[in-house]
């Protein structure tokens, strides 16, 4: 149903591309041995024998990542100062915990003496006369509501601790 123009190149098959590329790149490992510890994954990709690619996997895991595209030897050094940024953080905030934890033992210690004390002054009240202190409770009880009240409720607090 109507007319095509087709064009058709002649080249080598893929298998005479992939025996050309093992070829060339055999032929450059031998003489730069060196170069198999950064392209020697590529090498094996390319080579069509039983478990070549299986080498081709393992040899790439042996590539230094720099061959691969991986971290720049600047990024590497950013990389160790966030490590050491971050065991400094560490550092810090365990500092921070530890003082933490020693104010907590002075503000406990601190409590438990006051209570103490308190103890200690209600058993020295306990043979107190109760009609000694009343006076005092009334005073302080006053001085207490006299300045937190308004004045109408101070004057008759003052009348009724006068009675």
């Amino acid at each position: 149903m109507g007319e095509y123009d087709v064009i058709s190149e002649v080249g080598p098959a893929f298998a005479t591309k992939r025996e050309e590329a093992f070829n060339a790149l055999t032929q450059i490992a031998t003489q730069s041995p060196e170069l198999m510890q950064v392209a020697g994954d590529l090498v094996m990709k390319a080579a069509d024998f039983p478990m070549a690619e299986e080498l081709a996997v393992r040899l790439k895991n042996m590539v230094p990542p720099q061959a691969l595209g991986g971290p720049s030897p600047q990024m590497q050094q950013l990389q160790g100062q966030l490590q050491a940024c971050q065991k400094a953080l560490e550092s810090v905030t365990q500092q921070l915990a530890d003082e933490k934890s020693k104010r907590s033992a002075v503000e406990q210690k601190r409590d438990i003496q006051a209570y103490e004390a308190e103890t200690k002054r209600m058993a020295d009240l306990k043979d107190v006369n109760p009609a000694v202190l009343e006076p005092i409770l009334k005073k302080v009880v006053y001085e207490a509501l006299s300045e937190s009240l308004h004045p109408a409720v101070a004057a008759s607090i003052t009348a009724m601790a006068a009675a």
